[in-house]
């Protein structure tokens, strides 16, 4: 007797959809998944709050390039109140804006990214990445903006409900399914509607698949070896536009709909643009940070696996036990049913600029929700992601010069 087609096809579907967005826990645990997820994000932060602490004086500083006092107190003249002041540029330095100040907060961001990389109250030390980032970033002005500050706030904020919650957790319960849900959709988002800008903005190096000859030329200070992918024959180009499509259009549908097979080609492919990208760019740590994003793609059976094939199962045991749930107060009752409003909140904003995405004329809505989606815009948390929609073939760079003897000569800065 033949199956129907709802049995043959529509409950596999529904089951994969399931998996993907974390709701059949705890069949498929992320414990080990979570805990090397949240491992590289503390590298990161500590990697990302270095470099502030190196630049910041030079870009932000009293006497960098575009002061943040100054830009402080512009928004203060400007604005009718402090706190619609502190909505326009949420940030610490509205308590104090000296330079001392800018160092403790960026050795403090070092600080909590050690913290998460030791598993020391991580759901404390995200919050206070965040915070200490959002600072930087609200008082950068031209120095920030990029899709890679946006998308390192947007990150560690859903972060904080998915990280287990303790001082000490160790691997923590299961993580919350909502949690789990919002972080995939996360890395769908990131991969998807960076593909779909491609196609819909209708680039034609994208279209006539010639973006890469242009893309080295013009990209921001390409490595050596993207000197030789540039001198690569036209077929290497065509077939690098192929991975492009692979990775952000076809491989987030299968991570989504065709459960582990659909996530390891999502996995796979993900990381290996992200890597081609990393070593022949240089977008600061936006490549690095979406690979450790494309983990939350794994649960543990499929990190046991990836290392059974890696031969390295003999000296990273994962066990697949799961520690018991701790018991709720009443507190921890209201604060998960806060951040259940908040991670919902933040779907239907998330959905909102995947409308945008999709070419939806967004703004032309309701006038109430415009101003709502203006009133977010600032914290800069919940994004669209539209990396190289178009493919520039020439580029004009700002350079900065100076002159240590009365104008004499001219010196480029490196």
């Amino acid at each position: 007797m033949s199956k129907s087609p709802h049995a043959r096809f529509v409950l596999p579907l529904w089951t994969n959809i399931r998996a993907f967005a974390g709701f059949d826990q705890p069949a498929t645990p992320m414990l080990w998944t979570r805990w090397l997820y949240l491992r590289a994000l503390g590298l990161l932060f500590i990697v990302i709050f270095g470099c502030t602490l190196k630049e910041q004086a030079a870009l932000a500083g009293s006497q960098g390039l575009m002061p943040a006092a100054d830009y402080l107190a512009q928004i203060a003249q400007e604005s009718g109140s402090a706190w619609s002041a502190f909505l326009r540029a949420p940030t610490l330095f509205w308590l104090d804006c000296s330079d001392a100040t800018m160092l403790v907060v960026g050795w403090l961001g070092v600080i909590a990214g050690v913290a998460l990389t030791l598993n020391l109250w991580p759901r404390l030390a995200l919050f206070s990445c965040w915070v200490f980032l959002l600072s930087f970033v609200s008082t950068w002005q031209a120095f920030s903006g990029a899709q890679l500050d946006g998308l390192m706030l947007e990150v560690t904020l859903l972060t904080i409900p998915f990280a287990p919650r303790g001082i000490r957790p160790g691997l923590g319960s299961a993580p919350w399914p909502v949690a789990l849900f919002m972080m995939r959709w996360l890395v769908f988002r990131v991969m998807f509607e960076s593909g779909l800008v491609k196609v819909l903005v209708g680039d034609p190096t994208w279209r006539e698949f010639t973006a890469m000859e242009h893309m080295y030329e013009t990209a921001p200070f390409p490595t050596l070896f993207g000197f030789f992918d540039h001198n690569m024959p036209q077929a290497y180009h065509v077939f690098e536009i192929l991975l492009t499509y692979v990775a952000e259009l076809a491989a987030p549908v299968l991570a989504f709909i065709a459960g582990r097979k659909g996530r390891w080609t999502a996995f796979f492919s993900w990381t290996l643009f992200q890597a081609g990208i990393q070593l022949t760019n240089n977008f600061g740590w936006l490549n690095t940070a979406s690979i450790g994003l494309g983990l939350l793609l794994l649960d543990d059976p499929m990190l046991k696996q990836l290392t059974g094939w890696l031969r390295l199962d003999r000296f990273l045991p994962f066990p697949l036990s799961s520690t018991p749930s701790l018991p709720v107060s009443l507190f921890r009752r209201v604060l998960r049913r806060t951040a259940l409003v908040f991670l919902w909140v933040h779907f239907f904003f998330a959905c909102f600029y995947l409308a945008k995405t999709l070419r939806v004329k967004v703004y032309d809505l309701n006038p109430h929700l415009t101003a709502l989606v203006n009133a977010i815009t600032p914290f800069q948390s919940v994004h669209e992601y539209y990396l190289y929609a178009r493919v520039k073939t020439d580029r004009m760079q700002v350079e900065f010069i100076g002159s240590n003897d009365d104008g004499k000569t001219w010196r480029t800065y490196p």
